[in-house]
């Protein structure tokens, strides 16, 4: 592992189009509870597309390892176009 000497937070870019995703905030809360993981929608930065979210990097590599890994299969058979959006 590398050691953070920066930036506290990542910032990923999400394929929207793969996922069918037109709100950034029900995927949030729909990954929040299919793994546990939390993070916060680009719509909670003013950023204005749904397009992207915010990881914090303060846990353990081995933690921070396991959630994006644990987005990841959650990634595998989601699509927002199946959900009722609530949010």
């Amino acid at each position: 592992y590398l050691k953070n000497r920066a930036a506290f937070y990542l910032f990923p870019k999400i394929d929207i189009k793969k996922y069918n995703i037109v709100s950034d905030r029900q995927f949030a809360m729909d990954v929040l509870h299919g793994t546990n993981v939390l993070f916060i929608p680009g719509s909670g930065f003013d950023w204005k597309t749904p397009d992207h979210f915010r990881l914090v990097m303060l846990p353990r590599p081995e933690e921070l390892t396991k959630a994006i890994e644990d987005i990841g299969k959650f990634l595998e058979t989601y699509d927002q176009s199946k959900v009722e959006i609530t949010i």
